[in-house]
């Protein structure tokens, strides 16, 4: 009596007419639902509450925010389930020649048990697959956008101010283009009698032009205080990406200048220095490049190495460079040139 059904079930497997209408039907009709994971610690639930949906179809999901969903299933804050409809399911049985008309009842459950254990949950990887290929080329093309709009710029002539905010209320700013081989920084507050004059005399007689701040609550409120009190007229300001500021505090060495200067003195010095000639900051720490990119945790490390690579490759073939004076970590780029080989 089982052999009739052992057969059906091969027969299912090796039918290739009815993988490509399965994979249709769920192109079409399958459906994703995102559910708060009841595990989840009630104080995360907020960071991923945009995200929840009960039902969507594949082909209206959002694939832009596959990456940050990624995230939130790997924090096990929600769970996500791909399903296909038991109403397609059984458009497709009814469609099935291989069952005898007078048996489907005894036939209806393996065929759906198949469709659910097999064939959907070989489809539901292929989907992820695909998701996060599209999701990481959206990725990076906001990053690339990003970065070419911050990175491709040239050394500032004047002042350059970094900003790094402790509080709302003081900060550790320090300059860049001053002349000095010395970093210059001074801890600062705001509601200081003397922040004016502090500010003042800090600077000299000449103008800032250019105030870089971190992209934090705490920097964004210190800035605006800070703009006000500054002598002459106002700057511009540039507002950097933390994850940008905290990779060039990662990855630059500290140098012999920088022995005395703590974290937070350091941090706001490397953001001048980043801001005053952000190209040569991009050759000098190329992992800046990616902290651009948005979720990327999420993207293979060597999709990020190859960005990295070709957006500075970019910048040498559109502005060219000075062998001469170029150093290391611009000729190092340059194809055929054997970077361990090189003398600067």
């Amino acid at each position: 009596e089982r052999e009739p059904l052992v057969e059906f079930l091969d027969g299912l497997r090796g039918d290739a007419r009815l993988a490509l209408k399965l994979t249709e039907a769920f192109e079409r009709d399958g459906v994703i639902s995102i559910l708060a994971n009841p595990k989840a610690k009630p104080e995360n639930t907020h960071r991923y509450k945009d995200l929840l949906s009960e039902a969507t179809l594949l082909s209206e999901f959002d694939i832009s925010t596959y990456l940050h969903l990624r995230r939130a299933e790997r924090a096990h804050e929600v769970v996500v389930e791909f399903a296909l409809p038991l109403n397609s399911v059984q458009k497709l049985f009814g469609e099935c020649e291989q069952v005898p008309p007078q048996e489907k009842e005894s036939y209806r459950p393996l065929f759906f048990d198949f469709v659910a254990n097999e064939r959907v949950t070989r489809m539901v990887h292929h989907i992820r697959a695909r998701f996060k290929r599209q999701a990481e080329d959206i990725a990076l093309q906001s990053g690339w956008e990003q970065v070419e709009r911050t990175l491709d710029r040239g050394k500032q002539q004047g002042l350059v101010l970094g900003v790094t905010a402790l509080t709302k209320e003081k900060a550790v700013i320090a300059l860049a283009n001053d002349g000095s081989e010395t970093p210059c920084v001074l801890e600062v507050q705001h509601k200081d009698e003397k922040f004016a004059s502090k500010l003042k005399e800090f600077v000299g007689d000449k103008a800032i032009s250019l105030v870089a701040i971190q992209a934090d609550s705490k920097s964004r409120s210190f800035s605006k205080p800070l703009m006000k009190a500054l002598p002459g007229s106002k700057p511009r300001m540039v507002i950097m990406p933390m994850s940008v500021v905290k990779t060039m505090v990662r990855e630059v060495a500290r140098r012999p200048q920088e022995a005395l200067l703590g974290h937070d003195a350091r941090q706001a010095y490397l953001l001048a220095e980043l801001a005053s000639d952000p190209r040569a900051a991009a050759f000098h720490a190329p992992h800046i490049v990616r902290a651009f990119v948005p979720y990327r945790g999420e993207i293979n490390p060597r999709i990020l190495d190859e960005v990295e690579k070709t957006f500075l490759r970019a910048l040498l073939s559109s502005h060219g460079f000075d062998v001469n004076t170029a150093n290391a970590d611009v000729l190092k780029l340059v194809p055929g040139l054997n970077s361990n080989d090189l003398l600067v």
